[in-house]
């Protein structure tokens, strides 16, 4: 089955996520787009709090942009927005920034965005097959532009289902990400994806209000429903 992956924005939102059986948790600063980076403080207080006990990514925002700062352990994961980037232009900044993450410890992922054109860079299964040339393991599929419509409103089940046969021939797990909720699963987990990546579905109002515990148990739940039960 798909794990939860929680987007959070400070500790407290880690808690809530931690507390609500997410399986893996994300530190963004949804203010600042769809990758927004959070402050190196808040990578340091989230990483306190949830430790060792569940995978921890940070969102590093849009390459093009990126300041070269990395967290520290207990971070496994990290990724930057391929946004306004092509071609040698994307090949010259991604190598050097995977290869300063794997010297940190960190596992690089690799950022298609659905919406490539509104995002100026490199259509998803290129990618891919980018991601898979420079040793990358896992993809993360997501929306650049955040204005209500899903992953779905700009890709389509058979291109995902698509990406996921390349990506699972190649080694490379898959998280499907852009303003996903429980409406979405029944079409996208049979899929088969490694995470589903949520925030506003487990927030009070949209993705930049608070996560809530409740929330983030019920789409647990769907993910993982209880077995079946015997009678005597």
């Amino acid at each position: 089955m798909a794990g939860l992956l929680v987007s959070v924005r400070n500790a407290k939102e880690a808690r809530a996520a931690l507390a609500g059986g997410a399986n893996l948790i994300d530190v963004k600063e949804p203010s600042a787009g769809s990758l927004g980076a959070a402050s190196p403080q808040t990578w340091q207080e989230i990483g306190k709090v949830v430790g060792e006990r569940l995978p921890l990514s940070a969102a590093l925002g849009e390459l093009d942009q990126w300041d070269g700062s990395l967290p520290k352990k207990p971070f496994r994961y990290v990724k930057w927005g391929l946004s306004n980037l092509r071609g040698i232009a994307l090949r010259q900044k991604l190598a050097p920034a995977i290869h300063d993450a794997k010297v940190a410890g960190m596992i690089p992922v690799a950022v298609a965005y659905a919406d490539f054109d509104q995002a100026n860079c490199p259509r998803p299964l290129e990618v891919l097959e980018l991601a898979s040339g420079m040793g990358v393991a896992v993809l993360l599929m997501d929306t650049f532009t955040k204005d209500g419509k899903s992953l779905l409103d700009y890709y389509d089940l058979e291109s995902l289902a698509m990406l996921r046969y390349r990506s699972a021939g190649m080694g490379i797990a898959l998280a499907l990400a852009g303003s996903l909720n429980l409406s979405h699963f029944e079409t996208i987990l049979p899929i088969r994806p490694d995470w589903i990546a949520v925030r506003g579905a487990v927030c009070l109002g949209q993705r930049t209000g608070e996560i809530q515990q409740d929330l983030v148990a019920e789409l647990v739940k769907h993910l993982n429903p209880p077995g079946p039960t015997t009678e005597d």
